[in-house]
C-alpha cells in the first residue's frame, strides 16, 4: 500500500476582496467586501516526525499573506482560487483550499506528476 502523509495547518485570515464582473444576479460582489477566509494548506512530509510543525506551517502561511496582502488582507480582485494558487506556489503547499466564512470556496492542488501531492 503506498501512501502520502501531509501536514494540515488552518488559519483564519480577515480580508477583504471583490468581483468586478459580477454576474447582474450576483452584481453586490462588485463592491469590496469583508469574509474571514478559511485557509487550509497541506505540505507533504517523509516522515512521522514533525518534519514541519503544525503551528510553524501556520506562521509561514499567516506570515506570506501579511507580507504580500497586508493585514487584514486585501485581495484586491483576486477570487479564491487565485488566493489558493498564490499561496500554493509561494509556500510550498501541495494543497490549498480557501473558503468564505467556512461556507463556499476553491481548492487548487499539485497534480501527482508535478512532485506534489493529490486530494
Amino acid at each position: 500500500m503506498k501512501t502520502e502523509t501531509l501536514v494540515v495547518a488552518c488559519n483564519l485570515i480577515e480580508g477583504f476582496h471583490r468581483w468586478p464582473n459580477a454576474s447582474p444576479r450576483r452584481r453586490f460582489l462588485a463592491a469590496l467586501h469583508r469574509h474571514v477566509f478559511r485557509i487550509e494548506t497541506s505540505f507533504a512530509v517523509a516522515d512521522d516526525d514533525r518534519e514541519i510543525e503544525i503551528f510553524d506551517a501556520q506562521d509561514r502561511v499567516e506570515e506570506f499573506l501579511t507580507r504580500k496582502f497586508g493585514r487584514p488582507c486585501r485581495f484586491g480582485d483576486l477570487s479564491c482560487e487565485a488566493i489558493a494558487r498564490t499561496i500554493l506556489e509561494e509556500t510550498g503547499a501541495v494543497r490549498v483550499e480557501v473558503r468564505e466564512d467556512g461556507f463556499g470556496g476553491a481548492v487548487v492542488s499539485r497534480r501527482s506528476e508535478d512532485g506534489g501531492g493529490e486530494c
